[in-house]
Parts: structure tokens; sequence; C-alpha cells
């Protein structure tokens, strides 16, 4: 990972999500052990959070792009331009 631009700590499940410049996101979980790669963007990620259930990410891109994204399932459930 590059530049970790941005995270999100999720209380209840112990993981963290960042956002890098390397246009990836990741989870990782309370002990900093990469879990999986979450999303990737065309351009660097520059925010994301998650929703509050813990389900789901939404994550932020310099290429204008905003996606929501399953942690489980690793599926993109959106994608907004």
């Amino acid at each position: 990972t590059k530049i970790i631009r941005w995270m999100d700590y999720h209380s209840p499940t112990k993981t963290i999500v960042t956002a890098a410049w390397d246009k990836l996101s990741k989870l990782f979980n309370h002990k900093g052990q990469e879990i999986k790669k979450l999303v990737t963007h065309a351009k660097r990620v520059n925010c994301c959070r998650f929703m509050p259930n813990g389900k789901a990410v939404l994550t932020g891109s310099l290429d204008g792009t905003l996606k929501l994204t399953s942690v489980d399932k690793h599926e993109e459930l959106l994608s907004l331009n």
C-alpha cells in the first residue's frame, strides 16, 4: 500500500477499512493484519466509510466515482459517477 489517505473503524466488528493512493481500499482486522482488498478505483481512493451495520463500505476516488461494496461478498453494490 502506498499512502493511506483515509481510514474508518467499525467498532462492533473490530474492522478497519482504508482508502489509499494505490487505487485500493482494503480491510484489516484490529491487529493490523490485512483481511482482503475490497475495491479498486481507476485513480487514488480519497475516502472510505463503513455503513452503520458494517456490511458495506462506501469509497470515493479522484476518478469521480463513489462505490458501495459488500464487505462479505466483495460485490460492488452501487457505482455513482
